[in-house]
């Protein structure tokens, strides 16, 4: 709850300024923070024995790529947190999740016109990667993700306090959704509600906020079930992208001024 609370005021204080703090605050919170906790061990007991449980290195990959995706709204970076309201469909559809009909049918239908509208708020999709995340080498994951970030500081450098408390504000967040980033996505899907009023499309996302309480508690599933796909609604996500590109690159352009009966 408070990863995602944390993530929303970054967003927020982002809509103020520009991102120009965004990457060099988490270089410095991040290694920081890699010193202020140790990894515990990851041991199970069985038959009196203490068995040692296998570390997944690719969770490392899986944080870097997530901290480089979420950056905040702005020239900065498009990301806005009203995105967060396709994750619950998202999940749904590429883990194979039964779903209502009427909620594939509807969600899918108000996505396809926000995507076609705003493509980049697909990046939220980066999210699905805490799906096969294991909390694995916590501090390793920060120390090359702060790596990361320094190769993109230059290209955003600039001074100001605003942007220096969203990056802190974020970089503090991502640190502790990797407690629980199941539940930290359910929260921001509901927490979404804000930042729908801060786009254009939200006329496209009213109805799926709405729609996404009916699936509450969805993280769980997404934490506990086996991370595979049970069959081929991944089809139907991939539909939806297809029919929003095909819409956004041959539709008919914006109209300018008023139209003639």
């Amino acid at each position: 709850m408070i990863a995602a609370v944390l993530f929303a005021l970054s967003w927020v204080v982002s809509l103020f300024d520009t991102s120009g703090m965004f990457h060099v605050v988490h270089v410095v919170w991040y290694l920081l923070r890699s010193f202020t906790f140790e990894d515990p061990p990851r041991q199970c007991s069985f038959n009196d024995a203490d068995l040692d449980v296998p570390r997944h290195v690719s969770d490392i990959v899986v944080f870097a790529i997530v901290s480089m995706s979420q950056l905040p709204q702005g020239p900065g970076g498009p990301l806005s947190l009203g995105s967060f309201v396709w994750m619950p469909l998202t999940v749904h559809l590429v883990m194979g999740y039964p779903t209502p009909v009427w909620y594939v049918v509807v969600v899918s239908a108000f996505m396809c016109m926000a995507v076609s509208q705003t493509p980049q708020l697909l990046l939220v999709c980066t999210h699905l990667l805490w799906g096969i995340y294991h909390g694995c080498f916590k501090k390793w994951s920060l120390r090359v993700a702060a790596l990361l970030h320094l190769c993109f500081a230059w290209t955003t450098f600039e001074f100001d306090w605003v942007s220096m408390a969203s990056g802190l504000l974020a970089a503090e967040a991502k640190y502790r959704m990797m407690y629980a980033p199941h539940k930290t996505v359910e929260t921001l899907s509901y927490i979404s509600i804000l930042g729908v009023w801060s786009s254009y499309t939200w006329v496209w996302t009213l109805i799926p906020f709405v729609s996404n309480f009916t699936l509450f508690g969805w993280s769980k599933r997404w934490r506990y079930t086996d991370k595979v796909w049970y069959d081929a609604d991944v089809c139907i996500f991939i539909g939806i992208l297809l029919t929003a590109f095909g819409v956004s690159w041959f539709g008919p352009g914006p109209t300018v001024g008023p139209t003639s009966a």
